[in-house]
């Protein structure tokens, strides 16, 4: 190629470390080429042969193995002056190396703990009615503990825990109350919500609570119904055949029954003020089509679930660690289809059914869909490299929200399971404590791995990902890594699929804020 030498000379002035793989992401929609550069957050179309140039740079960060390509040298010169341009003009190929993470967590941690709560969570009992198989509660899940345990929350705890955050609410703060089965105490979430009336905030308060609805009474429904802005989150996984497989009661019988009467009770109690009224689903083997229709159908079907609901899902856990296995396995998968119809079939169900009918939004994982979207529409953007890179997706511990136990133990989330706690209701926050286990550990091990992700301005990998008892799990951590790059470039796939054939889907963005 006559002016290859020239390219490869500026290039690797560039790319001074040889790292390309780091500096964007390639992929593709059925029908276009596109170019995610990490350092300004920026998507470019871009013609097949770019793509390809860029994609043989990011596989092998070696600039001479472009002639490995099955390209004409003139097609090879015409693509690398199209990208010389876009870093000449847009500043691409330039994003810096990770240092460090940025944040308030680690600018001021003591003064980002001072400002405003959004939200405290209280574990009201650690006490269920329900034995459902695939339970983190479950002695076989090493996450956390069994179901050996009975606390309940006292009021004095809860108490003083709603005193505490009373200088520090947000004008819109959210209680929510957690199990175990919630319900087994819910004299103490009536009695947090007369003691929160007493007080005459002006600030809103929004309450939630998760249930299996196996203990909903009309009475119970009622009641929440009357409480202005109060959500139920109702575990329901399906149909009846579906539920009853892992639902069940201590004697094995099956939930469903039960779990359907509850939900009669709240749509009976919110009336047309049901959209406070939340789906929540655990997907669980054998993870095929058929069984995904099945879910779908019952969505559809239900007649106490409708448009105005959300519906929400996840995997179950099976609490699993650190698995090197896995991790080996996870890395060798370069192809985002294999990948997801392995590690996430849920989501290839989704993008068939996207594909083949013209409103996605009727399919039950719409809602989740949207928010990782919702990551990519508002994503960090810049004409030029952005020098910072926020913590991924961890919050400030005890800053945001507060997760407090039935002892009365402070963790930063009711999903973070067995990790070092950040203090207690009877001493306050412990930042000594968060200073060593949620900042300086994280950044220490992290640092290294983060610093080679194309990803790492989108990444949403938090704190509960990746923590035992003893901190930070790496080997957990790095297997999260490879299934959080690959759901993130699905993402970039969908949110552009979406943008080329239909995009006032995306319209609802609009209002929605990241968490």
């Amino acid at each position: 190629m006559n002016n290859y030498k020239v390219y490869e000379q500026f290039f690797s002035k560039v790319v001074e470390d040889g790292n390309y793989r780091r500096r964007g992401k390639v992929f593709q929609t059925r029908n276009r080429f596109y170019y995610y550069d990490t350092g300004t957050g920026k998507v470019f179309e871009c013609e097949k042969v770019v793509y390809e140039v860029l994609k043989k740079l990011q596989d092998t960060n070696e600039f001479g193995r472009l002639k490995e390509l099955e390209l004409s040298e003139k097609e090879i010169e015409s693509a690398l002056k199209q990208i010389m341009e876009s870093v000449n003009n847009e500043n691409i190929l330039k994003a810096p190396l990770l240092e460090t993470f940025s944040g308030e967590q680690v600018t001021d941690l003591k003064k980002s703990l001072e400002n405003k709560l959004g939200q405290i969570t209280f574990e009201v009992t650690q006490k269920c009615n329900l034995r459902c198989d695939y339970c983190i509660y479950q002695e076989e899940n090493p996450k956390f503990r069994d179901f050996s345990q009975h606390g309940d929350m006292s009021f004095e705890i809860a108490k003083k825990v709603i005193d505490y955050s009373l200088d520090k609410m947000k004008d819109e703060f959210y209680i929510t109350f957690y199990g175990g089965e919630p319900l087994l105490n819910f004299k103490l979430i009536k009695q947090c919500i007369e003691y929160v009336k007493s007080l005459n905030l002006s600030n809103t308060i929004m309450y939630s609570m998760t249930t299996n609805l196996t203990l909903m009474t009309k009475e119970i429904a009622d009641y929440l119904a009357g409480v202005p802005n109060f959500t139920v989150v109702c575990s329901i996984d399906g149909n009846k055949e579906l539920h009853d497989e892992h639902r069940k009661g201590p004697d094995g019988s099956g939930s469903f029954e039960r779990a359907m009467e509850g939900l009669k009770n709240l749509r009976n109690a919110y009336g047309d003020r049901d959209e406070n009224i939340i789906v929540n689903m655990v997907i669980t083997p054998p993870y095929t089509r058929e069984r995904f229709d099945k879910i779908q159908g019952f969505i559809e079907e239900c007649p106490y679930i409708n448009e105005r609901n959300t519906i929400m899902f996840s995997y179950a856990d099976n609490g699993k660690r650190h698995d090197i296995d896995e991790l080996r396995r996870r890395e060798k998968i370069e192809n985002n289809i294999q990948f997801m119809e392995r590690y996430n079939p849920i989501q290839c169900w989704s993008i068939e059914k996207f594909q083949d009918i013209e409103e996605p939004n009727r399919i039950f994982t719409w809602g989740s869909m949207l928010k990782g979207l919702l990551k990519i529409q508002k994503r960090g953007l810049s004409d030029t490299p952005m020098k910072k890179y926020y913590f991924n997706g961890c919050c400030i511990p005890g800053g945001r929200r507060l997760y407090i136990t039935v002892d009365g133990e402070y963790h930063i989330c009711e999903r973070i399971g067995e990790a070092p706690n950040i203090g207690n209701v009877m001493d306050g926050i412990n930042i000594p404590r968060i200073q060593e286990k949620y900042i300086d550990e994280y950044i220490e091990q992290s640092r290294k791995y983060c610093q080679n992700c194309w990803a790492a301005h989108l990444c949403g990998i938090c704190y509960a990902s990746c923590y035992d008892e003893n901190g930070l799990d790496m080997d957990t951590k790095k297997i999260r890594c490879i299934s959080e790059k690959f759901g993130i470039e699905n993402q970039l796939i969908q949110y552009h699929e979406i943008l080329e054939r239909n995009p006032k889907l995306l319209i609802p963005l609009n209002e929605m804020e990241l968490d």
